[in-house]
């Protein structure tokens, strides 16, 4: 299982580089991509904490949260 926790990412498709290791993906791909993110709506992250101690207690939280979403909806 992989716990994603970060912001959004954004990606600049339309600068030409971006491409370079996406050759072989083909066309109609991008569009499913492109439909299923033009159904989303835009959210803003949760400012993640700075100094170390705080970023590895908020990442125990997540994981956390996580396990506890998953039990539930695998019945555990």
């Amino acid at each position: 299982m992989e716990t994603i926790v970060t912001g959004p990412r954004v990606f600049p498709y339309r600068d030409a580089a971006f491409w370079d290791a996406y050759r072989d993906v083909p066309a109609w791909e991008f569009e499913r991509f492109t439909e299923i993110a033009e159904r989303g709506t835009a959210r803003t992250a949760p400012p993640r904490p700075r100094d170390q101690e705080s970023a590895q207690r908020q990442e125990r939280e997540d994981l956390e949260a996580s396990l506890a979403f998953t039990k539930k909806v695998l019945g555990l």
